[in-house]
């Protein structure tokens, strides 16, 4: 699997109900998918319990050691080199697994060394993505400045691509589902350290008006918002279930 999965917000409901129907024949490919999203639920215990029985099923399917990588590091565990037995050598989303896993132990040294050897030119768009956001991240705990204003060139085409007006630590944040707040808290801090700021432009983190975790959940589980998307300014729809996983759309239903 070169790539993250990358359901957009008006694909979720498409995929969910070509899961149902799956889930009455359960296959690794099943679990796979299945696995992908409940990791981005923060669901990563689950997550870890689908792809060992995709792993029964089917124990020469690199994508399942691949996807069981990334959900055991968000997990706060590290797991490279099952797929590389499986499936031997290097692929670009591999070089950011490994940098993930590295970058969990602290070892940012190392993190650095493999997300380095990631191909932007033959790399997908995600790979991309998180692979410079983590390298960013990386850079900053170990203080190499000019490698700093390197990444943040190269993060901003990306972000370009994606209509991002420019990387914060909330953004991140959104895209490493972490179960562990000190492994959330060890990116955002070398993002901090990269003069990353937390908050879009605008935003003051130390508004009185600034919502609290549980402020947010109490507006937000259970409940359906309708508003427009900052920065496109498309309609923009989401419903949340009392357990936190959710349903989006932006633009038109």
């Amino acid at each position: 699997m070169e790539d993250a999965l990358g359901f957009s917000g008006n694909s979720v409901d498409k995929v969910n109900q070509y899961l149902e129907e799956a889930a009455k024949h359960p296959s690794p490919t099943y679990y796979q998918i299945l696995a992908e999203q409940l990791v981005w639920r923060h669901k990563s215990d689950e997550a870890i319990a689908a792809l060992e029985k995709a792993i029964a099923l089917d124990a020469s399917d690199a994508w399942s050691y691949e996807v069981m990588s990334s959900a055991l590091t968000f997990n706060g565990r590290g797991y490279v080199d099952a797929a590389m037995r499986v499936d031997p050598g290097w692929t670009n989303w591999r070089r950011y697994l490994a940098g993930l896993a590295y970058f969990g132990m602290g070892r940012f040294e190392d993190a650095v060394a493999s997300l380095e050897k990631i191909d932007p030119k033959s790399a997908g768009h995600w790979t991309n993505f998180y692979g410079l956001i983590l390298q960013l991240s990386a850079d900053g705990h170990l203080g190499r400045n000019a490698d700093i204003a390197v990444v943040k060139e190269k993060l901003k085409q990306v972000l370009r691509e994606d209509d991002q007006p420019g990387l914060t630590g909330l953004l991140a944040q959104n895209h490493f589902p972490y179960k562990n707040y000190a492994d959330a808290e060890r990116l955002l801090a070398g993002l901090r350290m990269a003069d990353v700021p937390e908050l879009p432009a605008g935003f003051d983190p130390k508004s009185k008006n600034r919502l609290s975790g549980a402020e947010i959940k109490a507006l937000f589980f259970g409940h359906e918002i309708r508003g427009r998307d900052v920065v496109s300014g498309d309609p923009y729809w989401r419903k949340t279930e009392a357990d936190g996983s959710y349903r989006t759309t932006v633009g038109a239903k």
